[in-house]
């Protein structure tokens, strides 16, 4: 991937905010290359996003963002090899957090832990 390229995703994907509807992170990091729905959808367990610690979260929506890849097949992705975003979303609908194995793309996280508790659960906190 060239310089320019990788600088314009770093752009694109840092204006993703915790907080978003799964709409508003598509309108600006465009369509993923894989979508993970916990439960029952068909493509839950061959995508495979979403683990035990997206159920600890409340999480229920994974988009995969490949940058580069090995292998066209999701599940089989290796993060020694592979370079990838994974967007979390909680069962509210919120986009909660971004993963980035990608040295240039930081990742994204609530700001603090009475928001993380926001987005994941509902909760109001007030310390």
């Amino acid at each position: 991937m060239s310089d320019a390229e990788l600088a314009r995703l770093r752009t694109q994907f840092s204006q993703l905010r915790p907080g978003m509807s799964p709409s508003e992170v598509l309108s600006i990091a465009g369509k993923p290359d894989a979508i993970d729905e916990d439960g029952d959808a068909p493509e839950h367990f061959r995508v495979n996003l979403l683990g035990f610690c997206s159920n600890n979260h409340n999480e229920h929506l994974a988009y995969i963002y490949f940058v580069e890849r090995w292998t066209d097949e999701v599940p089989r992705r290796d993060p020694l090899h592979d370079r990838y975003l994974i967007l979390y979303f909680s069962a509210a609908g919120k986009f909660t957090r971004m993963f980035s194995n990608v040295a240039d793309i930081p990742p994204v996280f609530p700001q603090s832990a009475s928001s993380w508790l926001q987005l994941m659960w509902g909760e109001s906190i007030k310390n």
